[in-house]
């Protein structure tokens, strides 16, 4: 700030500043201590323990320091340490603090802490999350019945399964073929479901089921559906500083970019955390379904909750309208290319979109979901080039029709 005296002016003259403000505070009481010759781990660690995305940032920095450093005397840097010895003892004691809790959680392989996620809350203050984060989730009371949901996780399909064995399943389908409007515009609407959804105690202690998909295809599916209804356009547009739009894309590393740069906790829900607050917290431990292994882990928790068998196929057959059809001759890496949101655009295998560096990315922003739902934070990129595609159950359909009349053409 207009300095201009010697270096070992200076240093004579400044105090130390570090070891000042933190002289009577116990550092092992530190929520969190980074390193600043660390600056990447420091902000990975931070992201790792408060599952937050805060994004790693070069600015302000001044690439003449370090040469600089190297060309000083060795009286100056001996000067360096004689007036900054209380500094120098701090900063060793934060080294080592750091090296430790970063190399506890690496061995661990878990998120250290959630945070604030340790405190007793409230009985009003779960009543509170309960009833406010978004989507709802569904509730029956005489099923004793809660469906958690989220969206680009087979929500659809989710919900036709609840109102399946809640007897509206033929009303469902008759009101609209988007299960979400007979959801929002009749369901939730009802006095009587307004009332049971408030009887937070008895939703607790009900059979919860947890609708969830691995978060790297999640993420790109998510992706395809910003980009075909625009839902996030002014968002993004401003993030990316252009206007987005129909004739104006965007690629999925830009659309992970900009997942960073967010609350990923209250975000839009078409790519918020999956986890439920009170699943994070540990108040609520449901039933975990998974997308990837769909008709098995929903015809096990119908055994396991005594709910007669429904009829999954006819639910997913309904629902074709909703799949994207896949390009199966898509070879190569396209995390790059701005896909246009046209109908009748094709989109390869959910790998494809993938670098290493994205799937870093995506492994940190989704921590929470990896961790609470079990899935593996890594992608095997190298099965990329032979990514099948995912026919549709009415291909499958007309194959199996084409095998058996091939079948009675051979048996004359």
């Amino acid at each position: 700030y207009g300095y201009s005296g010697t270096v070992e002016t200076f240093v004579k003259q400044r105090p130390n500043l570090q070891s000042i403000v933190l002289k009577d505070i116990d550092m092992e009481n530190l929520y969190f201590l980074g390193i600043t010759e660390k600056y990447n781990e420091s902000v990975e660690f931070f992201n790792r323990i408060s599952q937050t995305s805060v994004p790693s940032l070069t600015l302000n920095k001044n690439p003449k320091i370090e040469n600089f450093i190297q060309n000083l005397p060795q009286s100056t840097l001996d000067l360096v340490v004689e007036n900054n010895a209380l500094d120098l003892e701090l900063y060793k004691a934060g080294v080592q603090l750091f090296e430790r809790r970063l190399s506890e959680s690496k061995e661990s392989n878990k998120t250290v802490t959630y945070v604030n996620f340790y405190q007793k809350i409230s009985h009003s203050e779960v009543r509170k999350i309960w009833l406010r984060h978004k989507p709802q989730p569904l509730y029956n009371k005489s099923l004793n019945l809660t469906l958690i949901f989220c969206a680009k996780s087979a929500c659809s399909f989710g919900v036709k399964w609840f109102f399946y064995h809640a007897g509206l399943y033929q009303e469902v389908e008759s009101y609209h073929r988007f299960p979400h409007r007979y959801r929002s515009e009749v369901f939730t609407q009802d006095p009587q479901y307004k009332k049971h959804i408030r009887e937070v105690d008895g939703i607790l202690n009900s059979n919860i089921v947890c609708l969830v998909r691995d978060p790297f295809s999640r993420a790109v599916s998510s992706y395809i559906h910003a980009i075909k209804t625009g839902y996030d356009d002014r968002a993004i547009s401003k993030f990316l500083g252009r206007k987005i739009g129909r004739k104006n894309s965007f690629c999925f590393d830009e659309f992970v970019q900009y997942l960073k740069s967010l609350d990923i906790r209250n975000c839009n829900i078409h790519h918020r955390l999956q986890a439920h607050p009170l699943i994070e917290m540990g108040i609520i431990k449901p039933y975990i379904l998974k997308v990837e292994n769909l008709f098995n882990d929903f015809q096990e928790v119908e055994k396991k909750l005594g709910l007669n068998p429904s009829p999954l196929s006819q639910i997913s057959k309904s629902l074709e309208f909703h799949r994207t059809p896949k390009d199966s001759t898509f070879k190569k890496e396209c995390y790059h290319i701005q896909f246009s949101g046209a109908r009748k655009q094709l989109f390869p295998h959910y790998k494809y979109f993938y670098s290493e560096e994205l799937v870093r990315d995506i492994a940190n922003i989704y921590r929470a979901d990896f961790e609470i739902f079990g899935y593996k934070p890594e992608l095997d990129l190298e099965l990329t080039s032979q990514a099948p595609s995912q026919p549709s159950l009415a291909q499958i359909e007309k194959d199996m029709l084409k095998w058996r009349d091939d079948l009675n053409k051979i048996r004359g």
